[in-house]
């Protein structure tokens, strides 16, 4: 949420007015939150295409740190791990399904079925549905 809805709603719930040092950055978080959202819908686009989308993943999880949520990191390495995926990278996607599968272990336990799915792409990162999926096609370019 931005800063202001993130405001009233703690004011309409809790009766309070948050000034954590999120809340006081105010409205700049708003525009890397925004940042962020534009990113969201790009990788939630699964159409052959370059490997800019690996660039947009990475920036992705930079602004997620910069803004501190480190408690959505697992959204965000997530969204990274499929970009790698997407293009038949299992280094890379190793390596980002293994930061979200910590990143939701510390968040929901090991119980979780995320965790368990990105121990599983950590495995055998050429079995998950997403692997070479963005190779795909008359679309990609190189």
């Amino acid at each position: 949420m931005g800063h202001d809805q993130r405001q009233q709603q703690l004011e309409d719930t809790f009766h309070f007015a948050c000034n954590c040092a999120r809340c006081q950055s105010g409205r700049d978080d708003d525009l890397v939150l925004d940042k962020i959202q534009t990113l969201q819908e790009i990788l939630g686009v699964w159409a052959p295409t370059s490997h800019e989308i690996i660039g947009a993943a990475e920036k992705m999880v930079s602004l997620y740190k910069e803004i501190k949520l480190d408690a959505f990191l697992d959204m965000a390495y997530g969204h990274a791990a499929l970009a790698y995926l997407s293009f038949g990278d299992a280094e890379g996607a190793r390596k980002y399904a293994g930061l979200a599968a910590e990143a939701v272990l510390l968040k929901n336990g090991k119980d979780a079925a995320d965790y368990r799915l990105w121990r599983e792409v950590m495995n055998e990162p050429e079995g998950h549905w997403s692997w070479k999926y963005r190779l795909q096609g008359p679309g990609f370019q190189q």
